[in-house]
């Protein structure tokens, strides 16, 4: 199965990897000093012609040797023997033999070693912080609609929700609370209890939620409004994945983004500051 990290997934083949040029360029630089490492990788991606895969790879003085396992390292042994150095039906079962093994072994032993290496982890934060900006769009705006100043914490904040890195977005979250308190009142400001919400029946019937009279929709639509009141944008988006457990995400309201449904609480006044 692909290894999933922080919602973007990534090959556990090395005929998977291959195929992403990029992703190929990284995994090579992070094996940088492991000159085997490289030879395989080039071996699998370009199979030489059954006549040179002796004496470029498989040859123990060949300049791009690579270690291979005891049953293909007999073939070999006994071809050489045999006087069948130069038959290419004999050298292309070898050939494909050590591709095979090259694939299992990059998919057991050097895979899993190199989606921890420090060049992958700087490759895949770039790309999961440009998949995170395409689902939250314009930081800038949502701090306007907030009327909070620090736009950059709130960027990454916003970045950490959908990449699922809740340690990070609760801290950000706070520091920004606690700014923002700061902001209102001073340095060694409190900071007080947010205003009520108003998740009434009716008012969620007017925002369109089929389920206004279960007491655990008005629950997790109060909270919702209550957090994003108190501009704690992680509780606010806690809170409407519980709304959506509940609503039909096939109703008016049900089948809003997040952005969405808070036009609709500030609308129809559930959202009462």
């Amino acid at each position: 199965m692909p290894y999933t990290i922080d919602g973007l997934k990534y090959p556990d083949t090395l005929k998977g990897v291959v195929q992403d040029s990029e992703l190929t360029t990284v995994m090579i630089g992070s094996f940088k000093g492991i000159k085997p490492y490289q030879n395989m990788v080039r071996f699998y991606r370009s199979p030489p012609k059954p006549s040179r895969a002796y004496t470029e790879y498989l040859a123990d003085d060949a300049p791009g040797y690579f270690q291979v396992p005891d049953r293909i390292r007999r073939h070999i042994t006994d071809l050489m023997k045999n006087g069948g150095s130069d038959d290419p039906k004999s050298w292309q079962g070898i050939t494909e033999l050590t591709v095979s093994w090259i694939e299992q072994y990059f998919k057991k032993e050097v895979l899993p070693v190199f989606y921890t290496r420090r060049l992958f982890e700087i490759y895949h934060d770039k790309k999961a912080r440009a998949f995170a900006l395409k689902k939250i769009g314009d930081p800038k705006k949502v701090a306007d609609k907030m009327g909070i100043t620090d736009v950059d914490t709130l960027q990454e904040m916003l970045i950490a929700q959908p990449l699922g890195r809740k340690a990070e977005a609760a801290k950000l979250s706070a520091k920004l609370k606690a700014d923002g308190a700061k902001a209102k009142n001073g340095k060694d400001a409190k900071v007080g209890k947010p205003p009520k919400s108003d998740a009434s029946i009716r008012k969620l019937k007017l925002c369109g939620f089929e389920k206004a009279g279960e007491q655990k929709l008005r629950d997790a639509v109060g909270e919702m409004a209550e957090a994003y009141m108190a501009e704690d944008l992680v509780a606010a988006r806690a809170a409407h994945k519980k709304v959506l457990n509940v609503e039909p995400k096939t109703s008016m309201a049900g089948k809003n983004s997040f952005d969405g449904l808070i036009k609709l609480l500030k609308q129809f006044k559930v959202i009462t500051a």
